[in-house]
């Protein structure tokens, strides 16, 4: 699950990343926008149909780096909200920061992206934090349409299957 929302959001942010690299001047700001993503559907383990919303607010710069190559680096940051479908009073909150760093060939088929930061860190009163991702994801590019993944270092209970806590915060 967790593989594919990262690669997702980094498909999504790649895709919208194809400039030309005549346009690739130093440092540009590309894009930057603030919006609401949600609600839609969220883990089924607890037993309880849960959703999720998302605010997120997004910059992006890219600058060539010489030798065809073009960084592109994104800053994500936001807050999910996760609530019962059923009592939309039983809810857990958190914030997220994320970095999207790529160094990619001019036609953005090659390359390496890292993507680190807090993907997850919800929490609720009385039990603390109920559901953490943080580290760092590496994609390559180049393996792709095969899965791109290549490492993820950090702590992720979507990778563990850890959602004890999240689904007692919300019984």
């Amino acid at each position: 699950m967790r593989r594919v929302l990262v690669l997702a959001v980094a498909m999504a942010v790649m895709l919208a990343l194809a400039v030309p690299a005549a346009l690739a001047a130093p440092p540009v700001v590309e894009f930057e926008f603030e919006d609401t993503f949600g609600p839609e559907p969220f883990i089924p383990f607890c037993g309880f149909d849960l959703l999720i919303e998302t605010d997120v607010s997004v910059r992006h710069v890219h600058h060539d780096v010489g030798d065809g190559l073009v960084q592109h680096k994104t800053w994500v940051s936001g807050e999910n909200r996760v609530w019962r479908v059923d009592d939309p009073s039983k809810m857990v909150s958190g914030k997220f920061r994320v970095t999207d760093n790529a160094i990619l060939s001019e036609a953005q088929d090659e390359g390496i992206v890292r993507i680190h930061g807090v993907n997850f860190h919800l929490q609720a009163p009385g039990f603390g934090t109920v559901l953490l991702e943080t580290g760092q994801v590496t994609l390559d590019l180049s393996l792709l349409p095969d899965d791109p993944f290549v490492s993820f270092t950090g702590k992720s209970d979507f990778e563990t299957g850890s959602f004890d806590d999240l689904c007692a915060a919300l019984s």
